[in-house]
Formats: structure tokens, C-alpha cells, sequence
């Protein structure tokens, strides 16, 4: 399905799953508050942690989507849960993997991102691991009308806007690495 939508990040590809819609930076499901979840694990991040997260990670990397509009009591969420499952294998079957994005965006002032990540796979073990550098400058305003009316029954209404230019810098990453003891293991 991401293949068609031309996706690159994992956050974008939950944008395209079916029922599921975005408000600010949190997805919502059947308007239900959701939990994401990677490989059945549910992170302790922020809302904004897990979205930059969330954007850093390939779409490549997407094995499987389960959408819950009910989550499993084993999950301890009482919200919707999407649980990605990420590859642990290569596309190719060979042990190394690897990718390079480079992004630009401009909207009002430009904004670059480089990402590489790589992925190893050796038996029961495989490594994953994502660097993500961005910087630019963001455009912002922000507009304020207040309506004051004092004791003394004067009213004032108060205009106030602001433009903003920030330039941003920043770096993620992420590595992770499991190793299977069993063959069958339980998921969510």
C-alpha cells in the first residue's frame, strides 16, 4: 500500500492506513485517542517524541501494520493501538542493508534533512540502526485579538502579531538490536 503513496517515513505511512486520521501530531482512529506501538512494545515517549521518531524511521522498514480499535489487555492501553512491525529481515536476504534519504523542504524559508540507516541480519540476531540530521530555518506567526473590559466599563481591544524566523538544528537517532532465543515468540 506505501509502495503507491510514495511514503518515505513511517509516521507518513500511518497517515495512509485506512480509518486512521491526524490531528496536530496525534493520530486518531474511529475518533479515538491512539497509542503506536513498535514490534509490541509501547514506547515511553511524548506525543512529539514519538513523531519525530516516528518520522525518522524509513517507511522501507514496515513489515506489517495491526490496527486495534480495541487494544489486548496485555498491551495496558485503553485506547486504539496501531502496533508496527518492523522488518528484522533484509529485502534482499543478504546479512546488511542499508538506505540514504536526503529531503528538502520549503515553505517559507528552506528546511534539510539527511537520513542513513542500516540494517543487519545474521541468524537470530539483527541489528538496526537510523541517523537523522536536520537543520534550516522555520517561519512562524502567531496571531492574538484580546477583548479587555476594565471596572470602569472602558473596553480595549488589543491586536498583537508576531513573525518569527527560528532556525533549527537538530540530530536523532536510534539503534536497536534483538536476538531470538526461541522460535516462537508471543506478539501482540
Amino acid at each position: 500500500m506505501i509502495e503507491k503513496k510514495g511514503v518515505t517515513n513511517i509516521y507518513d505511512a500511518i497517515k495512509e492506513l485506512p480509518g486512521v486520521t491526524e490531528a496536530g501530531e496525534n493520530f486518531m482512529l474511529a475518533n479515538r485517542n491512539v497509542t503506536i506501538s513498535l514490534n509490541g512494545k509501547v514506547l515511553s515517549l511524548t506525543s512529539e517524541q514519538m513523531t519525530q521518531f516516528l518520522k525518522s524511521l524509513p517507511a522501507s522498514r514496515i513489515d506489517k501494520a495491526d490496527v486495534m480499535y480495541s487494544a489486548p489487555a496485555k498491551a495496558h492501553v485503553r485506547e486504539a493501538l496501531i502496533n508496527i512491525r518492523l522488518r528484522k529481515e533484509t529485502s534482499n536476504g543478504a546479512p546488511l542493508e542499508g538506505e540514504g534519504v536526503v529531503a528538502y523542504n520549503q515553505q517559507h524559508n528552506a528546511k534539510f534533512g539527511e537520513r542513513a540507516s542500516i540494517l543487519y541480519n545474521k541468524g537470530k540476531f539483527s541489528l538496526d540502526a537510523m541517523f537523522l540530521h536536520s537543520h534550516g530555518k522555520e517561519y512562524q506567526v502567531t496571531e492574538q485579538e484580546t477583548h479587555h473590559k476594565l471596572d470602569d466599563g472602558n473596553v480595549y481591544d488589543i491586536n498583537n502579531e508576531e513573525k518569527r524566523s527560528v532556525k533549527m538544528f537538530g540530530h536523532d537517532y536510534h539503534v536497536g538490536a534483538e536476538y531470538d532465543f526461541a522460535d516462537r515468540l508471543s506478539k501482540i
